[in-house]
């Protein structure tokens, strides 16, 4: 079974704590086998495909945490100096719609250069406005094939 982590970096020191860790499966259909609970198995599958989408084409990809444990799930530095930034949910809907999105508010106080970019499986293309800072919503196939 193959692992994959990715490292913890504090939005605001943007340093690097490699004891905090998230791992995801190399393959999901294996991650699908091991996962023994089943609940919650769909959110973590798509985390996983959106991760190892991200790296197959960049080497470097964190997660951000901040003080009240509210996360992003993929941090990705660019060559220019910005920040891919990546949430991945289900869907957007009215219970779920502020928690998802005021991650993205937290995120840009302190990594303020760089794309907002939330995957969701059953969305649709389309801009949200949270706090002064644009989200792009984007469904997982067009993530996929952009």
């Amino acid at each position: 079974f193959a692992q994959i982590w990715h490292d913890y970096l504090n939005r605001k020191t943007k340093k690097i704590f490699s004891k905090q860790y998230k791992f995801y499966a190399a393959d999901n259909g294996l991650a699908n086998v091991v996962n023994i609970s089943k609940l919650g198995v769909e959110e973590k599958l798509l985390e996983n495909i959106v991760f190892n989408t991200l790296a197959k084409k960049h080497s470097n990809i964190y997660y951000g945490r901040d003080d009240e444990n509210k996360e992003i799930d993929f941090i990705v530095p660019q060559t220019d100096g910005r920040f891919l930034k990546v949430q991945v949910s289900l869907e957007i809907n009215s219970q779920n719609k502020k928690r998802e999105l005021a991650n993205f508010a937290i995120t840009d106080k302190y990594l303020k250069n760089g794309e907002n970019i939330l995957v969701t499986l059953y969305g649709k293309n389309q801009t949200h406005n949270y706090k002064d800072v644009v989200i792009h919503e984007i469904p997982l196939l067009d993530f996929l094939l952009g």
